[in-house]
């Protein structure tokens, strides 16, 4: 606890709103810590699978909560709330969004290699989500990346989600946005990162943006 009776992640949380620079690393240090939210956020990744499900040993070896939490760190701009409750809730909707991008991967995979899929404890727990992310390459996104960076900070996080590989409605679900507003804060941010290309390629040889044609 601290000095003001709140716990440390409350304490790290309410200076991440004050604009404390050295919150942030405070705050995602507590969150990955197993010995501290850690084990919380841990727990919030169990819970969206039942027991005895096939997926669970994914769960257990921390790759889909550091996958998470690496979303959390890029979105954190977008979260809106205050208390610890709000941020736990605001973080098992992302773990809810990478458990199911995982599991269905991981499934197709081993549909392809006729293995079992579902073991004791049935299907995913809650709702399939579609995926419309167009593929993109790796030296695309290395290519992005620092133009990203330049972006409004509201577009600029839809992207980087996006280039997290969240579908529409997943970044949605997380910055708590409709569909529509998605799209149209994404078009946005295409439109002003092809105009940058076009600067920068004029001339050149000029290599197409993973969105629209």
């Amino acid at each position: 606890m601290t000095g003001r009776g709140e716990s440390e992640l409350a304490d790290a949380l309410r200076r991440v709103r004050e604009r404390d620079p050295e919150a942030r690393a405070r705050l995602f240090s507590l969150l990955g810590d197993d010995r501290e939210a850690g084990a919380v956020v841990l727990a919030l990744a169990r819970r969206v699978l039942p027991r005895g499900h096939w997926a669970r040993r994914m769960i257990e070896s921390r790759d889909i909560v550091q996958s998470a939490l690496r979303t959390a760190w890029t979105s954190l701009s977008a979260f809106r709330g205050e208390s610890e409750g709000e941020l736990y809730a605001w973080l098992r909707t992302i773990l809810r969004t990478k458990v199911h991008r995982t599991t269905r991967r991981e499934g197709a995979r081993r549909e392809r290699c006729g293995e079992e899929v579902y073991e004791e404890g049935g299907d995913l727990a809650g709702e399939g989500l579609p995926v419309d992310l167009p593929s993109i390459r790796d030296e695309d996104v290395l290519a992005l990346r620092g133009a990203v960076a330049a972006l409004p900070q509201c577009q600029r996080t839809v992207l980087e989600l996006r280039l997290e590989g969240l579908s529409t409605p997943e970044i949605g679900r997380i910055l708590g946005l409709s569909e529509v507003a998605v799209r149209k804060r994404e078009s946005r941010a295409v439109k002003e990162l092809r105009a940058r290309f076009d600067e920068r390629d004029a001339g050149g040889d000029r290599r197409p943006l993973p969105w629209g044609p």
